[in-house]
């Protein structure tokens, strides 16, 4: 991951007076969405297609350098996508920016919305991973504010154990609900973001899932399941136990002792999956006449 401050933009630079929070009729504080790992940003593309947005400034972001980005999915109409997002007036792509380090590339601003699809790099670093993006996360949220986290689900067997092998990868593996508490978040709302056995995509067809290093797809894809985490006054205390590594089959696994992975979600309130329609979606909530 890239930690440096030096941003690559594609449409507009921000400035001192773009990190001065705007206001509008509706709101003291203009809304900012925060985008980040976007990839070849078909996310962007099929998030602006559902909700317009029109009052609320969209920041989609990548890790990678622009011309990474570029020669990784140039066969996905990356540089057509990218002019298409660029001519849209309150979106601005960037570059080189790192889902851990948002504070530091963000220092005066706040995002009442901060999206992070499939985040991943091996097994513990991913543990790490979200563990760092929650606490760079809460330095650029305030009470109220939402990260929606998007995670695959891995092999096992679905058909008899689907949700508690979501629980264990979920909570278990990559350590979510660990993650968010230390930093102060409060899982709100799970739902589907794909289904491959009712043909669901919560965003379009739009939108197509690509491995961190390569513009293909993963298959744990289609059975994605989006978290929605809300910010809370206070943090909880978190414990940090010690990672062991087990193996399952002819993987290593992280493990936590004594504990059992199908009580890794046990703070999950809202371990069922939210109706599908736009009347409780997170996103059609906070269209423009959202306050």
């Amino acid at each position: 991951m890239s930690t440096g401050n030096n941003h690559s933009f594609t449409r507009k630079t921000t400035t001192a007076s773009d990190d001065s929070p705007a206001t509008n009729n509706n709101s003291s504080v203009k809304k900012t969405r925060l985008l980040v790992g976007e990839g070849d940003f078909s996310f962007t593309d099929a998030l602006l297609e559902k909700h317009a947005f029109t009052r609320e400034e969209i920041i989609a972001t990548e890790l990678r350098s622009k011309e990474d980005t570029i020669r990784l999915y140039k066969n996905d109409g990356i540089q057509r996508r990218l002019r298409y997002l660029e001519k849209k007036p309150n979106v601005t792509i960037q570059f080189e920016i790192d889902a851990t380090q948002l504070h530091v590339h963000y220092k005066r601003q706040q995002f009442h919305r901060v999206y992070f699809n499939f985040p991943c790099t091996d097994i513990l670093g991913t543990l790490k991973m979200l563990r760092d993006f929650f606490q760079s996360a809460a330095k650029v949220q305030d009470v109220g504010h939402r990260v929606l986290l998007t995670l695959v689900c891995l092999p096992g067997d679905e058909k008899k154990t689907a949700d508690d092998h979501r629980k264990y990868w979920h909570g278990y593996v990559y350590g979510m609900v660990n993650a968010s508490q230390s930093a102060g978040y409060r899982l709100i709302q799970k739902r589907r973001f794909n289904d491959s056995e009712k043909k669901f995509r919560r965003y379009g067809n739009k939108y197509v899932h690509r491995l961190t290093y390569g513009p293909k797809s993963s298959k744990h894809a289609k059975d994605a399941r989006q978290y929605v985490f809300e910010r809370e006054q206070r943090s909880v205390k978190y414990r940090e136990n010690k990672i062991y590594k087990i193996t399952l089959g002819s993987t290593a696994l992280p493990t936590y002792p004594m504990r059992k992975f199908e009580h890794f979600l046990e703070d999950m309130t809202t371990d069922t999956d939210a109706t599908d329609t736009d009347a409780t979606d997170t996103d059609a909530m906070d269209t423009d006449n959202d306050t």
